[in-house]
């Protein structure tokens, strides 16, 4: 009788590999066969807004002139060295976040890990460990998962880099959502640390997330990195949002946006 709990476990996988749950196209609804079978479509995937040509020196946002930095850039303080994104926040990839955090679709984290993959190997990173912006307890049961620990964990694999989970979060913070770029800040004052510092010193530290939107929480992470002996800090992220004019909030749909 004990068996029958395994068996049902193991047939119930067998039926997911054979017949996986996206059959046809997260984006555009088309039914996949064959080759195609997947996330995307042929011609979704080609559509994705994948960030290509001039970008912000520091955050990676797509730009449309000559400038070194975006306007939400030209005076960071930032300890971060970089952020690279692998798309730009359109509604495309904000459907993707959307279907990962709220629709059960955490199966998308592996296209999108493919996707920042590419992006870490065309931006030059070169980092001895990776890690990821982390939940608290609390806040991972509510969601029964942290996207951005399985997309840090699916990129380790491609580039066979360790990855840490020795940078935590203390304590409950609100929703991003609704605050502003200076409130996003105060909002995230203390709330991560290092358990064991040894993980991270004299080492080259790239943080994975899902979006950067004013780059509060990035910022934050790699503040507490540094202190705690990294010798550099960059962000890799999904994805990217453009710039909002200071004191406005970003619009997302998205909850707890960093």
């Amino acid at each position: 009788m004990n068996s029958l709990p395994k068996l049902k476990n193991f047939l119930e996988k067998l039926k997911a590999a054979v017949y996986p749950a996206s059959i046809t196209c997260d984006l555009c609804g088309k039914e996949l066969f064959g080759k195609e079978r997947g996330a995307f479509c042929a011609e979704c995937r080609k559509a994705l807004p994948i960030i290509k040509g001039s970008i912000c020196a520091f955050c990676g946002v797509p730009m449309g002139n000559d400038a070194t930095y975006c306007d939400r850039c030209q005076n960071s303080k930032s300890v971060l060295m970089k952020n690279r994104a692998a798309l730009e926040y359109t509604d495309e990839a904000r459907r993707m976040i959307y279907g990962v955090k709220f629709g059960g679709k955490r199966y998308l984290l592996k296209d999108l890990a493919v996707l920042m993959t590419d992006t870490y190997l065309s931006e030059g990173f070169t980092a001895d460990v990776l890690t990821y912006v982390p939940m608290t307890p609390a806040e991972k049961r509510n969601r029964g998962f942290n996207q951005s620990e399985i997309l840090a964990e699916e990129i380790a694999k491609r580039l066979k880099l360790p990855v840490s989970d020795e940078l935590t979060k203390i304590r409950n913070t609100k929703a991003q959502k609704k605050l502003t770029a200076k409130e996003r800040a105060a909002n995230l004052e203390g709330a991560f640390r290092v358990t064991n510092p040894d993980a991270f010193k004299n080492k080259d530290v790239v943080i994975v997330d899902d979006v950067y939107t004013t780059g509060a929480t990035l910022s934050e992470c790699a503040s507490v990195l540094r202190k705690a002996g990294a010798k550099s800090v960059s962000g890799l992220t999904a994805c990217i949002t453009k710039y909002h004019v200071a004191g406005e909030t970003a619009k997302s749909d998205e909850k707890g946006q960093n």
